[in-house]
């Protein structure tokens, strides 16, 4: 689970403990304890429902900015490109391999992680470093609808990971995040469908 959708779950959990008196956190990580319990279906879907429609308020709430963010995002994407491409260039001439795999669960435990908001003589020298250091590196870079937000796993005797900088309250984690929880609460309900 990516910090960010667990903080999201941490804000909306709350509120489903009082309408609910469980935790949502629960329903997600521990499903079978509802298998005891008659209709636990039922009651994963109306958590479901409920948890949905508490973010669909949420990015409500923000899409007023939705200018700014889109401002913001563009140049995360302009940025990202530009790293990518230095990134790309630097490890095809150290002979580094670069994987792009289609998803990716990666613990950030023991990672150090960069976040960069522009490219200079200083960040570019960091880059090299690390690439020089890499046995391969992880594009594990995020998309939003139309945009990326460049993240990458340097992975090597230490592993670090180099992300462009993106503001953590913005209409398309919360779009993301909003997916992720979605898709854990399925999967919790389908655990326990019809038993």
């Amino acid at each position: 689970m990516e910090s960010y959708t667990e903080e999201l779950l941490k804000r909306i959990d709350k509120n489903v403990k009082k309408r609910f008196k469980t935790s949502v956190f629960e329903v997600i990580e521990n499903p079978s304890n509802y298998v005891q319990r008659s209709g636990s279906d039922k009651e994963i879907l109306e958590i479901s429902n409920f948890v949905m429609s508490e973010i669909d308020s949420i990015i409500g709430g923000v899409s007023n900015k939705a200018k700014d963010l889109h401002d913001h995002a563009v140049k995360t994407d302009e940025m990202s490109k530009r790293f990518s491409s230095y990134i790309s260039a630097h490890a095809k001439q150290n002979d580094v391999p670069i994987l792009k795999p289609a998803s990716s669960e990666v613990s950030y435990a023991n990672k150090d992680q960069f976040y960069v908001g522009w490219m200079d003589d200083s960040t570019t020298h960091f880059i090299e470093k690390i690439i020089e250091s890499s046995n391969f590196i992880v594009d594990i870079s995020r998309h939003y609808d139309d945009y990326t937000a460049g993240r990458w796993l340097f992975c090597g005797k230490k592993d670090y990971v180099l992300g462009v900088y993106a503001p953590k309250m913005s209409i398309v984690l919360l779009k993301e995040s909003r997916s992720e929880i979605n898709r854990m609460l399925k999967e919790a309900y389908n655990s326990v469908k019809g038993l």
